[in-house]
């Protein structure tokens, strides 16, 4: 554990909002290149509903793998921010200061 202490259940692996952007960017076959938080996943990105089952199971995997995400959670998350909050969920750690509009 090259100079990391664990601290409890802590996590300290969680990545921050733009560490999640170039995450979604490089694991979303779907995403383009370039994105901001307050692009619609449909709309903007062209999510379709074989796309929000991809994005369910990659942000559980990124959350640890460990939570099944609701499908009715899914259904409310319809920006890249909506994402993100919903990986933070599932990685059990209180939202990041820098998501609030």
């Amino acid at each position: 554990m090259r100079g990391e202490m664990a601290t409890g259940n802590a996590r300290t692996d969680v990545m921050s909002l733009d560490e999640f952007k170039a995450w979604f960017v490089a694991e979303i076959e779907w995403s383009p290149s370039e994105i901001s938080e307050d692009n619609d996943l449909v709309e903007d990105l062209g999510m379709d509903s074989v796309g929000a089952v991809d994005l369910m199971a990659a942000i559980e995997d990124a959350g640890g793998g460990d939570v099944i995400m609701p499908i009715e959670l899914l259904l409310r998350i319809t920006t890249v921010r909506d994402a993100y909050l919903q990986y933070c969920a599932l990685a059990h750690l209180p939202y990041e200061s820098e998501v609030a509009r």
